[in-house]
């Protein structure tokens, strides 16, 4: 039986319906009337896989139905969004890491207030309007500066208050394919797995969404073209979608294009492969752009599922939700992360005194003192003192550079206070005025 589309499917977990842990997280679903017993146990039971591996203390409102749908879809999911400031998002993040993915991420995601991305088909393309070719989209206009959660991801991060009773999402099945809501002895042949197909569901609106659908299927001949601006729609996982062309524009440019490139799930800011992501129903590989890569057995949002099938949540659907903003239970501590450096020097605070003395026989007027302080000593205040008649500047500041009279016996003591990163080394020097020969010049300099 050929494999059977999955639209907007969410996140399933590494199954086998064991005795889990108890969590934080939380889903109420509300039925429709008269919907089977069956159909509800299963919603439970899909739930409960994911309350069992997230820690974030949310509760999630779920309406849920059993009906029939359009031929060969299995079951639709339909999420209620909130728009944040791309800002506010990488700040929720920044004070949500519990993981080494965490860590390693939240550094390598662009720095707001605005991100930059390749986009194409818009109508303000530089290529031409509506063209196919991707270019740089670096204006920090509405659509470089907004992200779209769904109310889930929001509560996760504290974005939306966490038991806020609004809706958070729909999730319809088909009531017309054969279904096996009993899959812990694995899927009967030619029935789709109830509880597995269900917690995919959940998966989307728990985040994994790309706003990249909303270009594929607004672009012409389609619809359109649209302003780049009208984009609004870049989702926390499509933060997390790059391209090798994308990465050669820099590291951490996103890639929101809607074409058959390659696109991929990388938390190191495009320099790591992860894994890789449908590129688009309308323009790219057919595939909705909110699931992994078809047929390489991902996770449990691949696209498609065939019967008999049992997709598994796997260890890269927990790493996509890890970083976009949900808590795994029992995950080892991020680490912390600081960027510390250390500048050593010693500051002393000096003291100088500097004694000038005339020792005769005739007294001066007009002497020089000059005193110059060492290189980087600072704030030098200072104070003189005149003894035996001599006289002086009484205070200042800076290098002394004064003019004294020095009677015979007299003398003017300096006395100079600063802070230095070493004491340092000066030189002070005293000289007589004009028409005064001084019979000892070696004594008139000192350190």
């Amino acid at each position: 039986m050929p494999n059977t589309t999955i639209r907007a499917l969410g996140i399933g977990c590494g199954l086998a319906l064991l005795a889990l842990p108890a969590a934080a997280l939380e889903f109420n679903f509300d039925p429709e009337p008269g919907m089977d017993q069956q159909a509800i146990d299963g919603f439970e039971a899909a739930g409960a896989l994911w309350s069992a591996r997230f820690d974030d203390p949310a509760t999630v409102n779920i309406d849920i139905g059993f009906r029939s749908l359009d031929p060969g879809v299995l079951a639709e999911t339909g999420s209620q969004r909130v728009t944040v400031d791309y800002q506010d998002y990488l700040d929720a993040l920044a004070g949500d890491r519990t993981s080494a993915d965490d860590a390693a991420a939240g550094p390598n995601l662009q720095p707001g207030p605005a991100f930059r991305m390749l986009l194409n088909r818009t109508s303000n393309s530089p290529l031409g309007s509506g063209s196919a070719g991707p270019f740089l989209d670096d204006d920090g206009d509405a659509n470089n500066d907004r992200v779209r959660l769904t109310r889930a991801t929001a509560k996760a991060l504290g974005l939306v208050a966490a038991a806020d009773p609004g809706l958070d999402a729909q999730i319809t099945f088909s009531s017309d394919f054969n279904w096996d809501f009993d899959p812990g002895d694995g899927t009967r042949a030619n029935h789709f797995n109830f509880v597995l197909v269900a917690a995919h569901e959940i998966g989307h609106m728990l985040g994994f969404t790309s706003g990249v659908d909303i270009l594929d299927g607004n672009s012409p001949p389609v619809n359109g073209p649209f302003a780049d601006v009208q984009f609004t729609f870049v989702s926390g996982k499509d933060l997390f979608r790059f391209s090798d062309d994308s990465v050669d524009q820099d590291a951490g440019v996103l890639d929101w294009t809607a074409d058959t490139r390659a696109k991929y799930f990388s938390v190191d800011g495009g320099a790591t492969d992860l894994g890789g992501f449908s590129t688009g129903r309308t323009f790219g590989d057919g595939r909705q752009a909110s699931h992994w890569k078809d047929d390489r057995g991902l996770g449990i949002m691949d696209p498609t599922v065939g019967a008999g099938e049992s997709p598994q949540i796997t260890a890269l659907d927990l790493r996509l939700f890890d970083v976009i903003g949900w808590d795994l239970a029992g995950a080892p501590p991020a680490p912390r992360r600081a960027d510390l450096s250390i500048a050593t020097g010693t500051t002393v605070d000096v003291t100088y005194t500097l004694t000038a003395t005339n020792l005769g026989p005739d007294g001066v007027t007009g002497a020089v003192i000059d005193d110059d302080f060492p290189p980087g000593v600072t704030g030098v205040t200072w104070q003189c003192a005149a003894a035996g008649g001599a006289t002086c500047t009484a205070s200042g500041s800076g290098d002394v550079h004064d003019t004294v009279d020095l009677p015979a016996g007299g003398r003017v003591t300096y006395a100079a206070t600063g802070t230095a990163a070493s004491a340092g080394v000066r030189t002070a020097t005293v000289a007589p005025p004009g028409g005064v020969e001084d019979p000892v010049p070696g004594n008139n300099g000192g350190g």
